[in-house]
């Protein structure tokens, strides 16, 4: 689905996504957010229609939002903890946008089918790549 390797700034950035709704998990520091702005760079140079929010969107709400996503292809959730609601993420999952989404705390969200994700770096190179840790194929994840 989303499959390039690029070079910015030189960091090499190896990336594969083969899930239309990605989650990525992980503690702070782990290049999740240096990935993202990777991403970003590469749909917007290949002129893909594509929004990235991070904490800067804290206090938009969940209408705000939903209509900042309207004629994008991509929605880039960094941060997701800080302001994503259920709502959102219900819309995000219907319109059949792709959606790559960095939460600390994924339990509290249903998020449906999705694919695992993290990011590896290691000597100025960079890696998404799915996890398979949690059983092979795309995963379902419900709020107990």
């Amino acid at each position: 689905m989303i499959q390039f390797t690029k070079e910015y700034s030189g960091i090499v950035f190896d990336v594969d996504i083969q899930d239309r709704i990605s989650l990525f998990t992980g503690y702070s520091g782990t290049g999740k957010t240096f990935a993202f702005g990777a991403i970003q760079e590469y749909f917007v140079s290949n002129n893909i229609r594509t929004i990235y929010f991070d904490d800067r969107q804290m206090d938009y709400t969940a209408d705000q939002l939903i209509s900042l996503c309207d004629n994008k292809e991509v929605i880039l959730l960094d941060n997701a903890d800080l302001y994503l609601t259920q709502n959102l993420l219900d819309y995000l999952i219907d319109s059949n946008k792709i959606l790559l989404c960095s939460t600390k705390k994924p339990y509290q969200y249903r998020f449906g089918v999705f694919g695992k994700y993290e990011v590896k770096y290691e000597n100025n190179r960079v890696a998404v790549r799915r996890m398979n840790s949690w059983n092979q194929g795309p995963q379902l994840f419900r709020q107990l």
